[in-house]
């Protein structure tokens, strides 16, 4: 973030002892100041628009003030720390990673797993896909002379009366109703919980950071007036 000042005000500049100091120390506070705001306006760009589990996401962004003793070296600096690495996939686009900075099989929750069945809503604990994975209906048939199709119906019958979970493919469905209907037919109804992408998911740009700067940096001329005048009034430099 750079800092252009047109400063006019003669009187104000005359009314200091020590207006070099004073200028630095007005300088040094709009920057932090400005970084303060964008960070402000950034965790609330980020509770709208995206689904938070927990408050991580949002103590993760974060500002450092400027501290330096010379205007040509000052700067102030706002986003997310490292642990939130994500966040600057959503911010700039690009290949969505596992944890670890891993790419990988990503799985994509449905609407059924979410709180409310909404999709701005975050996954339920008890369905979380370390939940769905585990209570996955595995294993063989006992009765291997049964054909691939039969061996399927059975899964199903049996995640329907366990409780559980199959899986087709790359999808997760939990079954909520089956039943025979004739001879050699039956009716299933499913409902989608996960698809796995096995290949990398790319993440469109949702920028949360620069709409929240663009505020601040417009006002940076007002605030280094706020900031000089605070100076002119209690700080040590006035005459």
């Amino acid at each position: 973030m750079k800092i252009k000042l047109d400063l006019n005000d003669a009187p104000l500049v005359r009314g200091f002892k020590d207006f070099d100091t004073a200028n630095k120390q007005s300088v040094r506070n709009t920057l932090t100041t400005a970084a303060a705001l964008s960070r402000k306006n950034a965790i609330t760009n980020v509770k709208k628009n995206f689904t938070l589990r927990n408050t991580f996401t949002v103590r993760s962004i974060a500002y450092e003030k400027a501290d330096q003793m010379e205007i040509k070296n000052m700067e102030s600096k706002v986003g997310a720390r490292e642990r939130a690495f994500y966040l600057e996939t959503q911010e700039l686009g690009g290949v969505r990673k596992k944890r670890g900075n891993k790419t990988g099989p990503v799985a994509l929750p449905m609407r059924e797993v979410r709180a409310g069945r909404s999709m701005a809503q975050p996954v339920m604990k008890k369905k979380y896909i370390t939940q769905v994975r585990r209570g996955q209906v595995k294993g063989r048939i006992k009765n291997k002379r049964l054909p691939k199709k039969a061996r399927a119906v059975a899964r199903l019958f049996m995640a329907k009366k366990l409780n559980k979970y199959i899986r087709r493919g790359s999808e997760y469905f939990s079954v909520i109703d089956i039943k025979k209907v004739g001879r050699n037919r039956i009716r299933v109804r499913l409902k989608h919980l996960y698809s796995i992408n096995k290949e990398q998911i790319r993440v469109r740009p949702s920028p949360w950071l620069r709409p929240a700067i663009k505020k601040p940096a417009r006002d940076l001329q007002n605030i280094y007036r706020t900031q000089l005048r605070r100076q002119w009034k209690t700080g040590p430099e006035k005459l």
